[in-house]
């Protein structure tokens, strides 16, 4: 089942060797193995780890959408991290990672719904722009939302829809007007995710 799969490291290394410099590849794996070591023992509701689902998110971004840049592939890994694990904390993530990973952690985690109605959605927005760019917030939420959506298993799931629609009802909307065309693949293929509740 898709929820019990991970992206490993050997695959992850091997699909980024000669893309991107020594450095940053060796900052990608200590976040893979940050990650594993924080949330590898923590559990979602379906009993597979949190770790699983952070490495897919990474996975989504360089197979499907061809996405290397390495602070994005960092904040894949590590964008459960300061929910989950009592030991690390933004500070902790500026200092080995950079002020980029430890905010886009922040705020794909952050308690308000960015794009709720009841909230301020320009203000919102504003928060987000100022301090990393926009698309790659979209990028980022949307790809983890995907591997959320493939996640849902309809023959053990109550009400899939409701999960469905819990997940995507404020985003949804509001990607769906970016022409950014890796924005509009994961768009596509989240609404293409909500077919397997009808059949």
């Amino acid at each position: 089942m898709y929820n019990k799969t991970y992206y490993s490291r050997e695959d992850l290394l091997a699909d980024l060797i000669g893309k991107i410099d020594a450095l940053d590849l060796n900052k990608i794996e200590s976040a893979y193995e940050m990650a594993d070591n924080a949330l590898f023992d923590k559990l979602l509701n379906d009993g597979t780890s949190l770790f699983f689902h952070s490495t897919r998110v990474c996975k989504i971004l360089i197979r499907e959408l061809n996405q290397i840049e390495p602070e994005l592939l960092i904040s894949s890994l590590l964008h459960e991290v300061i929910l989950h694990c009592e030991e690390i904390n933004s500070e902790i993530l500026t200092f080995n990672f950079g002020s980029y990973i430890s905010f886009m952690s922040e705020i794909l985690n952050d308690d308000i719904e960015i794009f709720a109605i009841k909230n301020n959605e320009i203000e919102n927005i504003q928060k987000i722009s100022n301090r990393v760019p926009l698309e790659d917030y979209l990028i980022m939420k949307l790809a983890e939302i995907l591997d959320k959506t493939r996640s849902i298993d309809p023959t053990i799931n109550f009400n899939p829809m409701s999960e469905f629609i819990s997940l995507t009802q404020n985003i949804l909307p509001f990607a769906e007007n970016n022409q950014n065309q890796k924005i509009q693949y994961l768009v596509n293929n989240i609404k293409s995710e909500k077919n397997r509740f009808f059949n």
